[in-house]
């Protein structure tokens, strides 16, 4: 079993870049593969976008340069040698990230693209199989929901670990996969694998004891995910549904 290591960043590099983790809704099975490629690498973006988004990223930068570096820059030399390097190098903390994740969403255009025009084939042929979680690391969004995830999943071929979950995706931190859950596995061509696992509306206390929680305690855990946005109303409807069956 392979472990992952303590910070979910490390974590993420050793997930597979084809390989993608959804929590399918409540009360859909995770047996059959949903008919919309998008429901793992997204709807993909239109020639428009593709335009306008480096545009509007080249124009936030100059932008927040001009605010930020330009405003601040000291030609005086009235504050001490290392104010203009820092006033350079500020708006860089916030606008690395952004470059980067724009140069890595297009290094995966191609690959997404090719997966978004095969899948319908890729699906109808696909033949599912199943895999264990054995660790998980996971990171949390101010408001509590789930910013990263990633799982070690033993398969007959070895230990997979996976990191991508389809954008957009919102979900709580005990909705996710835990060691020892079953998944359902696909393996397609071009080296993508399809991981699906069941959402976990409410998990009882493994602690020693621990009694399972009364239905007014997971009704009002259900409503507070929903006011939170961790829950669409139809999400919320349907766990609370088979919450009270």
């Amino acid at each position: 079993m392979q472990r992952l290591p303590e910070t979910i960043f490390e974590a993420k590099k050793l997930a597979d870049p084809r390989a993608v983790l959804r929590l399918v809704p409540y009360g859909e099975s995770v047996d059959a593969l949903p008919p919309d490629a998008g429901a793992f690498v997204g709807r993909g973006t239109s020639p428009t976008g593709m335009v306008a988004k480096p545009l509007l990223l080249v124009a936030v930068s100059v932008g927040l340069v001009w605010l930020v570096t330009v405003n601040a820059w000291d030609d005086e030399g009235f504050f001490p040698w290392f104010w203009n390097p820092i006033w350079v190098l500020f708006p860089w903390v916030f606008l690395g990230p952004l470059w980067v994740g724009f140069f890595r969403s297009l290094a995966r255009k191609p690959a997404a693209d090719a997966f978004r025009g095969n899948y319908d084939t890729w699906r109808r042929s696909a033949v599912v199989g199943v895999g264990t979680v054995t660790d998980t690391r996971v990171s949390r969004t101010d408001s509590g929901s789930t910013a990263d995830f990633v799982a070690t999943i033993s398969t007959p071929d070895g230990d997979l670990v996976v990191g991508r979950i389809p954008r957009g995706t919102i979900f709580a931190p005990h909705e996710a996969p835990q060691p020892g859950d079953a998944v359902n596995l696909w393996r397609l061509p071009q080296e993508w694998t399809l991981v699906q696992a069941q959402r976990h509306p409410v998990r009882a206390s493994s602690s020693a004891g621990a009694e399972s929680p009364t239905i007014a305690t997971q009704l009002k855990q259900l409503s507070d995910l929903h006011r939170s946005g961790a829950l669409t109303k139809d999400e919320f409807e349907q766990a609370k549904q088979r919450l009270l069956a």
